[in-house]
This record gives structure tokens, sequence and C-alpha cells, in this order.
């Protein structure tokens, strides 16, 4: 399936992602009413990307606060007041505080206690960077994966990107609940790329990164008009990882993740409103 095809089904499916408005360097959001039943549909929806039970409701607030910023319920720039949360959100203040400092550390929250917590904003010039660190972070994490891999690890590799391709040939992919699940297994994906690098700090920073280009990535999908062939780009990264040829896997994943945020930035003349 096309890039297209994908982008098509996603915009047809997100009715939620508010009207966005690029105002100078940044780029604003409408916010958008919430009602209990809607929570109840992203609750159900975080299942999906979080199948594993919340031991807290700290950390039911934490997944549930993080999957809406990830992906547009709660827009960029907007203010998180526990008034308004508590409606919203099935816990109370306390859990509601301790997700919203640990989303503050994650850098999609920004604020703290005593100041008032809001969505972190999103701008060009941190899509650069983020795209820039995160290149330079895959690209020697993917290295030193395949200088270490083994046939293990290439086992899994290939049933992360078949998992991928599956989703993408599927008849039934179609609603929010489609898009959520195929951002988990292309992440699952990218992930596997990496994973016999051998370095916790190095993919834990890796994961940081990527979280934050998250909610990028779900605008690239959404506004885009170019046409992007992902299977074929998934196929290039596996293949130049299993025949262990490192300079190509490198320059593949900088290529990749260079062309979302080309795509990004392609799409914020459209949304400008004179």
């Amino acid at each position: 399936m096309s890039f297209l095809c994908l982008r098509m089904l996603f915009r047809n499916s997100v009715h939620f992602l508010p009207e966005l408005r690029n105002v100078g360097p940044h780029i604003r959001m409408k916010p958008i009413s919430k009602t209990r039943k809607e929570t109840g549909k992203a609750m159900d929806a975080t299942k999906l990307a979080f199948p594993e039970e919340a031991k807290s409701k700290a950390t039911t607030a934490y997944r549930l606060l993080r999957h809406d910023i990830l992906y547009g319920r709660l827009v960029p720039g907007e203010k998180l007041a526990f008034s308004k949360l508590r409606e919203v959100y099935p816990v109370g203040t306390a859990p509601l505080r301790e997700a919203l400092v640990k989303l503050a550390n994650t850098g999609l929250v920004e604020g703290a206690e005593q100041r008032g917590f809001r969505v972190a904003p999103v701008s060009v010039e941190e899509l650069w960077d983020l795209t820039e660190n995160s290149i330079y972070l895959e690209k020697k994490a993917i290295r030193n994966a395949i200088s270490r891999a083994s046939k293990t690890d290439d086992r899994a590799l290939l049933a992360a990107f078949h998992r991928l391709e599956d989703l993408l040939l599927a008849s039934d992919h179609e609603g929010i609940a489609f898009f959520e699940t195929w951002n988990v297994a292309h992440a699952q994906f990218h992930e596997q790329v990496v994973q016999a690098c051998g370095s916790p700090v190095l993919l834990g920073l890796r994961a940081q990164l990527c979280e934050r280009c998250e909610r990028y990535r779900c605008l690239s999908i959404a506004l885009s008009g170019e046409t992007r062939d992902l299977n074929r780009e998934h196929r290039e990264i596996m293949m130049a990882v299993l025949e262990r040829d490192a300079p190509r896997a490198e320059e593949l994943v900088a290529l990749h993740w260079t062309k979302t945020a080309e795509i990004i930035i392609e799409s914020l003349p459209l949304l400008r409103k004179d």
C-alpha cells in the first residue's frame, strides 16, 4: 500500500484532529471539546497501543494523557488544568499531577506544578532539531546493531517487517484503531532494526526522541499530499541490515527520517490562512 493510501485512510478516520494554523515558527491548533464518550474511545484505543494493564492510577493517567497528546486530542499549547482533566480522565488530582510531571520529563508537556502545565508546542525548528539528532542516534545504533546481530535478531527483524507489511495489505484497515495498531507495529519494526546495538543508554535516548517525533509523524500522514511507498522503504532498510551493509543501512534510515520531516514542512504552507 502506498503512503498516499495510508494517508487517505487516516485523514478520513481522524475526525478529532483539530484545525491547524501556522503562526510564525509554531503550529497553533484550536482546542477540541471532549466528552466522556470520547474519553471512553480514547481509553479503548489506548489498550491497542498499551496492552499491559496499568499498575496504578498514575500510570493509567500517564498512558491516557500521553496517548491523547501523541494523537492530537490534546493539542500543542493547550493548557492542562486539573479541573478540566478530572472531567475527562477517570483519576484524581494526585495521579494527574504525577503523570504530568513525568510527561514534562519526556518533553511532551511544559511547565511545573506551581506555574501550571500545558502541552508542549510544535515548531519547524524543533522538528529539524529532533530529526537531526534522531538520525545521529539511529545511525550509531544501527551500525552497532549490525556488528552484533545474530540469526535470532534477523528472524525477529523479518517477523517485525512482515507484521507491518501484513497490516498494510489487510482488507480491514479502516478507522483510528487500524492507524494506532499500525503505529505500534511501525515502532516495533524500527526498534528491532537497532535492538542488537548493545547499549541500553543509546536505546533509551533514541526512544525519548522517537516519542517526541511521534506527533510530527502523525501530522505527516494526516496532512501530506505526497505519495510514499513506506513498505519499500522499510524493506530496503531491513535488507541492508540482513546483508550487514552498515553504510547502506545508515544512508537509508537517514533518508527515511529526512523524508518524513520534509513532508511535514511541505504541508505547512497549506495550513496558512490569509
